[in-house]
């Protein structure tokens, strides 16, 4: 009867110990990834040198800007080329580069758009930025096949929805991963305000999320905090333990802005105006609470200024960077996932020397 329940004992050993080892052998996955949200469908030599000394082999790239039109419904405001993007990279660099393409959707169509029209608007996307080559077959209630493979394993969506709005934006989302095979990711992004109120703004049905730590505040309010990224405004996002009910990424902000405000409202951003650039301008006076005053009439860089109109500069300093990293650690709920920067640029990515961006890379 002992040599009986010996061996049950070591079966059962045995067993956890395969099980334990089993756990342990499942490592965290993590992959490098970057943003590139210019207007343009190419790469220069310092972004793609950039991308190769870091090791990322994943490209967020923007393909799409959709935006309302009242004549003319959902419209592309912008477009890049995601054939070209990939040329560049993986054809004729060689840096073996999974290209994501990213679609960019303002709140405003979906306040706007009837429900009847998701399917099309699914439809007119993929074929835009995810397949070399779609129809529609009219028999088959308006489905997609493609001559050739999808040119990436996932799709991204970017939308700032609101509670009013999730309705027809999570119908869209399921419209699209009706269309598009199992094989492909369908990904959407997460501002911190619907991560945080999740109950609310509700969980998009998509395969993963991707969390935008950035923008704490409306960039729109004339206020002297840098709306990007404030530590103290931050962390008031991050006050539950409780994980997201879906797969997140990270995005992590290494950018900066310049804001224009004229009598105190919102006039206009600029993305290529930086503060080295704005004290390096005669016709501007910085002021105490960081802002920079105009002090004639002025016409710059296609930028007509008025007497007064008040230009604010915001950056990501490494010192932000880390302490961003450090709230975003808190986010991680999967093995696997993907840890990314906005926004990749030729200007953007100088500010940060190589050890800076591998460090909070190596900090996941």
């Amino acid at each position: 009867m002992r040599y009986y329940q010996n061996i049950a004992f070591l079966f059962i050993a045995f067993t956890l110990s395969l099980f334990l080892y089993s756990c342990q052998s499942k490592e965290t996955v993590i992959e490098r990834g970057y943003y590139f949200w210019q207007n343009k469908s190419y790469l220069g030599s310092a972004e793609k040198k950039f991308l190769q000394q870091h090791s990322i082999h994943k490209l967020y790239a923007k393909i799409l800007d959709v935006d309302w039109n009242d004549v003319y419904g959902p419209v592309p405001a912008s477009k890049n080329d995601l054939n070209e993007i990939n040329g560049s990279l993986n054809i004729y660099d060689s840096l073996h580069i999974n290209i994501v393409p990213v679609v960019f959707i303002t709140n405003k169509t979906f306040q706007k758009i009837d429900s009847g029209q998701l399917h099309l608007l699914a439809l007119r996307i993929l074929k835009e930025c995810m397949l070399d080559a779609i129809d529609i077959d009219a028999k088959n209630n308006g489905t997609l096949y493609s001559v050739k493979k999808p040119a990436s394993s996932e799709i991204q969506f970017d939308c700032d929805w609101t509670e009013s709005t999730s309705g027809k934006y999570f119908q869209f989302l399921k419209e699209v991963k009706k269309i598009l095979p199992d094989s492909i990711t369908v990904s959407a992004t997460k501002r911190l305000h619907q991560y945080k109120d999740a109950s609310k703004t509700g969980i998009p049905p998509v395969d993963r999320g991707m969390l935008m730590l950035c923008n704490v505040t409306d960039p729109k309010k004339y206020e002297s905090i840098n709306s990007i990224f404030d530590h103290d405004k931050a962390s008031a996002y991050f006050a539950s333990n409780k994980k997201y009910a879906l797969p997140l990424d990270i995005v992590l902000p290494a950018f900066s802005r310049s804001l224009i405000f004229r009598n105190h409202q919102f006039y206009q951003i600029e993305n290529n105006l930086s503060e080295p650039d704005l004290t390096q301008l005669s016709f501007l006076k910085k002021q105490s609470n960081g802002f920079y005053r105009v002090q004639a009439d002025t016409v710059f860089s296609n930028l007509s200024l008025r007497i007064g109109d008040e230009i604010k500069p915001e950056e990501i300093s490494a010192e932000d960077l880390n302490k961003v990293a450090e709230l975003a650690h808190r986010t991680i709920n999967s093995k696997k996932y993907s840890v990314a920067f906005f926004d990749l640029s030729e200007n953007e990515v100088k500010k940060y020397n190589n050890s800076e961006i591998d460090k909070i890379y190596n900090s996941f």
